[in-house]
């Protein structure tokens, strides 16, 4: 229902938009600083799979072996050429390959059923290596980045993180002596603790990660003054209108321009990689500007740090 609705309000252009532009465009070059080479997704999968990333290598010959199976066949005909589809397309996000993760999860699954202990001994230790690693860094990840960029870590989230790593150290012990029914209550208990710790509370606490939180923070006071929220060119992104309100402009450099003269009381959010293309849209005798606010975080859809700067006309 909510294709066709979305299809009738904007009369076909929605899917134009999404499969044209969007969806192709993405497979004929990288789009928005997000291109990396084949191979990407295999490398970030090791992470992105937690908790169970490090038995794919012990369940890797069993698929194989198993692949004229009618359990084996099927999961590895939904996984192989979705996957290798997403590695040749030259835009790649970690999240494009989850519709795959089910398939992943059931040859794991499926060894584990079939095969249990089987394995070389150099893959139980890998295995083990790929889950401490990772649980590692996500427990301490849900304490440190707050700490350091945050208002720090909250103690139900930092709580949470002790005993993810706690179930993380319990996991390599099991792993490493080839216990997998030790291992998997292990592995099952880390995700219980640490996605929530980073989901819920380490994130959320990293406010530098959160640039359009903050630029709502910023400018609310002049917005409920002037009546209407600030408008914003280069830094486009759905959080600041949401945060901000609906009615949030988007504008272009020229029209940005012309909205600060024209109009009173207006406000313009300024990324510093656009103030040049800001300032020649101007023009000369444009009249002089006020920074009413500043902020600078990281904006994780570009994965770099910005400083975007609240202009209003001086006075």
């Amino acid at each position: 229902p909510w294709y066709v609705a979305i299809g009738l309000r904007t009369e076909g252009a929605f899917f134009v938009e999404a499969v044209r532009r969007d969806l192709l465009g993405k497979l004929a070059e990288g789009q928005e600083s997000h291109g990396a080479p084949p191979g990407t997704y295999l490398a970030v999968m090791w992470g992105t799979f937690f908790p169970w990333a490090g038995l794919a290598l012990l369940a890797a010959p069993f698929a194989w072996r198993a692949r004229r199976s009618s359990e084996a066949l099927p999961l590895l005909g939904w996984l192989i050429p979705t996957w290798l589809i997403f590695e040749l397309a030259p835009t790649k996000l970690p999240h494009y390959v989850l519709p795959t993760v089910p398939a992943l999860a059931g040859l794991v699954a499926l060894w584990a059923l079939r095969e249990g202990r089987a394995g070389r001994r150099w893959q139980w230790l890998a295995a083990a290596a790929v889950f401490g690693i990772v649980g590692a860094a996500l427990g301490l990840g849900a304490i440190l980045p707050p700490a350091l960029f945050g208002a720090g870590a909250p103690p139900l989230g930092a709580a949470l993180a002790a005993a993810g790593l706690l179930a993380t150290a319990l996991g390599v012990a099991a792993l490493r002596a080839e216990d997998l029914r030790g291992a998997l209550a292990a592995m099952a208990l880390a995700a219980l603790t640490l996605y929530p710790a980073v989901l819920a509370f380490g994130l959320p606490a990293t406010t530098f990660a959160f640039p359009s939180e903050a630029m709502a923070r910023a400018s609310a006071p002049y917005a409920a003054c002037a009546g209407r929220p600030a408008a914003s060119i280069s830094y486009r992104e759905p959080s600041l209108v949401f945060l901000q309100g609906t009615g949030t402009r988007t504008p272009l450099e020229p029209e940005a321009a012309r909205i600060l003269a024209e109009e009173p009381g207006a406000m313009v959010w300024v990324e510093d990689r656009r103030r040049e293309a800001f300032e020649a849209a101007r023009g000369e005798g444009a009249p002089p500007l006020e920074t009413l606010a500043t902020v600078t975080a990281f904006n994780p859809n570009r994965g770099k740090v910005t400083t975007i700067r609240l202009e209003a006309k001086a006075g």
